[in-house]
C-alpha cells in the first residue's frame, strides 16, 4: 500500500511539473518573451517576488523586457522577434530591441563612431560591432543583479582611436527602495518594476584629446508604442526665455508634438518616424511615458550635469562637438499606421579622459501598472503633469 501511495504521488508530481515545463503563455506577457528568447540567446531572469527583468550577455548586456506581474505579466519591453528568430544578425547594425541598452555619442559630425569613415548619410549607417553584436562577460551575478565587463575599442569618422574597458552593472529594485528613491508611496492597486544600469567608461589607451573627438556613454530603451502612447518631458522655463526643442528626421505637427510651460507632449505611437530633443538648458532628470490603453505609466530618471557638455545627435558633418542633446525621443514608422516601437534616451555629459580616468552614466527605469487613478496620483507628483487633462485636452 505504502508503495502504490509512494507511486502515485511521484506521477502526480511529474505530471505537474511536465504542465509547468509546457505552460504556453500568450504573447505580450514576460513569460512568451522568455521562453522565445531561450530558443535563440542566452537570457538570464533577475528577480525580487514579481518584478522581474530579462538580460542578455550576447546582445551586449542589455536589458531586453520587464515586468511587474510574473511571468504572466505584461512585457513592458520592445523586441524584434523577427530578427531574434532568424538569427542571422548583419555587421553593421541589428535593431535587436529591449529597454536599456548601451550605447555612445556622438551619432553627428566629423567626430561620429557611426559611419565607419564614409560620408555622413543615412545610407552609410554603421553601428559598432562592440555596441552591437558582440558579447559583454558575465563578471558577477546574484538573484537581483548582475555585472558586465567589456573592452571596446572604437574609431570616429577622422581616424581617432578610442580603447575603453566598459563596466555595466544592472539592478532589480524592491519596492522600497523604488518608494525611497522616487520619494513617493505606491498603492497597493499598483503593480510596479524598477531597475538601474550604472554605466561606466574608463580610457586605457591614450589621453584624449579634444580637437579629435571624444565619446560618452548613452542609454536607449525600445518600448511598444500605441496609438494611445504619450511622451512626457518636463522642461525648465524661466520667465521671457524660450524653450527649444530639437525636431529630426521629419516634420512633426501640431497633433504629435505640444509644449507647454512646463513640459513637452510628444505622440509615441510607434507609426510615424521623427525624433526630438531637449538640451541642457531645459532639460530634467526625469521624464516618462503614458500608455493609456494598457495602464501603464513609464518614468526615466538620470543623472544629469546642466554645466555639462553633450555630444552631436543629428545627421550633420558639421566640425561642432558639442551640439548635443541630454533627454531625446525616437518614435519608429510602420506600414499601414501599425504602431511598432518609440525610444526613450538619455545621455552622459561628455569628459576628455586621460588614461586610467571614468566618465559615469546612471539611467534608471521604473513601471506603474494599475487603475488611471493612481497613476494620475504619481504623474503629478513626479511629472508634475495631469495625465486626466492630458488625455481630455490633447491627443484624442
Amino acid at each position: 500500500m505504502k508503495i502504490e501511495k509512494l507511486f502515485f504521488i511521484i506521477c502526480l508530481l511529474l505530471f505537474v511539473l511536465s504542465c509547468q515545463s509546457n505552460t504556453e503563455y500568450q504573447k505580450g506577457t514576460f513569460g512568451y518573451d522568455f521562453s522565445f528568447l531561450k530558443k535563440h540567446i542566452d537570457p538570464i531572469i533577475l528577480s525580487n517576488s514579481n518584478s522581474k527583468i530579462i538580460v542578455s550577455p550576447k546582445l551586449q548586456g542589455r536589458v531586453l523586457s520587464s515586468t511587474s506581474n510574473g511571468m504572466f505579466g505584461k512585457s513592458y519591453g520592445w523586441l524584434n522577434y523577427k530578427l531574434i528568430e532568424s538569427e542571422k544578425f548583419r555587421v553593421g547594425g541589428n535593431g535587436f530591441g529591449g529597454e536599456d541598452r548601451f550605447w555612445l555619442g556622438p551619432i553627428g559630425s566629423k567626430f561620429s563612431l557611426y559611419y565607419n569613415g564614409k560620408e555622413i548619410e543615412s545610407d552609410n549607417w554603421y553601428v559598432p560591432k562592440a555596441i552591437d553584436i558582440e558579447t559583454y562577460n558575465v563578471v558577477k551575478k546574484t538573484t537581483s543583479e548582475i555585472e558586465f565587463e567589456k573592452k571596446l575599442k572604437l574609431v570616429n569618422n577622422i581616424n581617432t582611436n578610442f580603447n575603453i574597458k566598459l563596466n555595466r552593472q544592472i539592478k532589480l529594485f524592491s519596492i522600497s527602495e523604488i518608494e525611497k528613491d522616487l520619494e513617493i508611496e505606491i498603492s497597493k492597486n499598483i503593480k510596479v518594476v524598477g531597475f538601474q544600469s550604472k554605466n561606466s567608461i574608463e580610457n586605457i589607451g591614450n589621453d584624449w584629446i579634444e580637437k579629435n573627438g571624444i565619446i560618452a556613454p548613452w542609454i536607449l530603451g525600445m518600448f511598444q508604442g500605441t496609438h494611445k502612447s504619450i511622451g512626457i518631458f518636463p522642461v525648465n522655463k524661466k520667465e521671457n526665455d524660450s524653450l527649444t526643442i530639437q525636431k529630426y528626421l521629419a516634420e512633426i505637427d501640431k497633433d504629435k508634438l505640444v509644449c507647454s510651460d512646463s513640459a513637452v507632449f510628444y505622440k509615441t505611437d510607434g507609426a510615424y518616424r521623427s525624433k526630438i530633443g531637449i538640451n541642457k538648458i531645459n532639460a530634467k532628470p526625469i521624464f516618462g511615458n503614458i500608455d493609456f490603453k494598457n495602464k501603464v505609466l513609464t518614468i526615466i530618471t538620470f543623472k544629469f550635469n546642466n554645466k555639462g557638455n553633450y555630444l552631436n545627435c543629428d545627421e550633420y558633418n558639421h566640425s561642432e562637438l558639442y551640439k548635443g542633446d541630454v533627454v531625446s525621443c525616437y518614435n519608429n514608422a510602420s506600414e499601414n499606421n501599425v504602431s511598432t516601437f518609440f525610444e526613450l534616451e538619455s545621455a552622459a555629459s561628455a569628459k576628455v579622459l586621460k588614461n586610467g580616468e571614468r566618465n559615469i552614466h546612471w539611467h534608471n527605469t521604473y513601471h506603474f501598472e494599475g487603475p488611471m487613478t493612481d497613476l494620475e496620483h504619481i504623474a503629478k507628483k513626479l511629472l508634475g503633469v495631469s495625465l486626466k487633462a492630458l488625455k481630455n485636452d490633447n491627443f484624442k
